[in-house]
């Protein structure tokens, strides 16, 4: 696909002014190597996109470090941490508070988002950020300026994770915060799908679930968990969820709602958040909602519950909202 390079144009969008399409850029490669496929850990591959050539990566960070910790680490489980390789907020507090997340205009530079610092998720600009590029993920449009993202919505600009299946050279400073999980799928659970994405979700689940069960033979330190997995797995199919399964043996990393893969190159992929993740915190643009009578969080798409395991609390990413 060509590049179309338009600075500064606008469109009409439902009375909203809105720019015309820029750099344009459709999809990301999965890293080679990699034993995933499908958009729950890449994009279609329609072209590679590399966001190290933004102009901060100078390795130069001084300018949107920020003296607390990054989002999330403010609304942390009540109790213990979670153990393992984890970039946490030693003195845990208290239950999240219900409430809806307070949208903001942007001010000051939002930190990378591997990085550590203020990411500013939900926060957005009035126009849009110079010399942005527009590039296309999943069926949505992103705008791309100086390795932070966009989604154009209601008249605004918003400032966003990235979209499943960028790929991305960290620097030196990035967050690999190891994630731990309460469980592996070993069997397929079939969703309610509604979309292509999710379909695709869910023929990539069938091949991780296999692989996970033949591991779990060749090695009996590798815990399924298949109880845990089968009820999670019933309650996302009764809330109308989606899952995305995670693979045994494979490392995964998050940072502020944000969950990554290393490929064999070297590079990383942002993923759909893996069911069965453990993190101790939530980002600070959580809402909480009801479902059937329980309270969940809500990150973007992704939907946690409060568990304990192992005698610890802390949150899962029980699955994605299919809407």
């Amino acid at each position: 696909m060509g590049d179309v390079r338009h600075h500064g144009g606008h469109v009409s969008d439902g009375g909203h002014s809105r720019p015309s399409h820029g750099h344009v850029t459709d999809g990301a490669r999965r890293p080679g190597g990699s034993a995933h496929a499908g958009p729950a850990h890449s994009a279609p591959s329609r072209g590679h996109i590399d966001g190290s050539h933004s102009p901060r990566h100078n390795g130069n960070y001084g300018h949107v470090s920020s003296r607390r910790p990054a989002p999330g680490h403010n609304h942390v489980a009540p109790a213990g941490h979670v153990p393992g390789r984890v970039h946490v907020n030693p003195h845990p507090g208290h239950r999240p508070v219900h409430r809806a997340p307070v949208h903001r205009e942007l001010r000051g530079t939002p930190a990378y988002f591997h990085s550590y610092g203020h990411h500013h998720y939900g926060h957005y600009l009035p126009a849009p950020p110079p010399r942005y590029e527009v590039r296309h993920y999943w069926g949505r449009d992103y705008y791309f300026y100086d390795n932070i993202w966009y989604r154009y919505h209601s008249g605004r600009y918003w400032v966003c994770r990235p979209p499943f299946g960028y790929v991305f050279h960290p620097l030196a400073d990035a967050v690999y915060t190891a994630c731990r999980f309460a469980y592996y799928f070993d069997t397929i659970h079939y969703y309610d799908t509604i979309n292509d994405n999710y379909r695709t979700i869910q023929e990539q689940n069938s091949t991780i679930a296999a692989n996970n069960a033949l591991i779990a033979q060749q090695n009996a330190n590798i815990a399924l968990n298949a109880a845990r997995a089968n009820a999670s797995g019933t309650l996302a199919t009764s809330l109308g969820l989606v899952q995305s399964y995670a693979a045994a043996g494979t490392e995964y990393f998050y940072n502020d709602g944000v969950f990554y893969v290393k490929g064999a190159d070297g590079q990383y992929t942002v993923i759909v958040p893996p069911a069965g993740a453990l993190v101790e915190s939530l980002p600070d643009d959580y809402e909480t909602l009801e479902l059937q009578g329980d309270t969940y969080y809500k990150v973007d798409d992704t939907i946690y519950r409060m568990v304990v395991i192992d005698g610890k609390a802390c949150f899962e990413v029980l699955g994605q909202l299919a809407s």
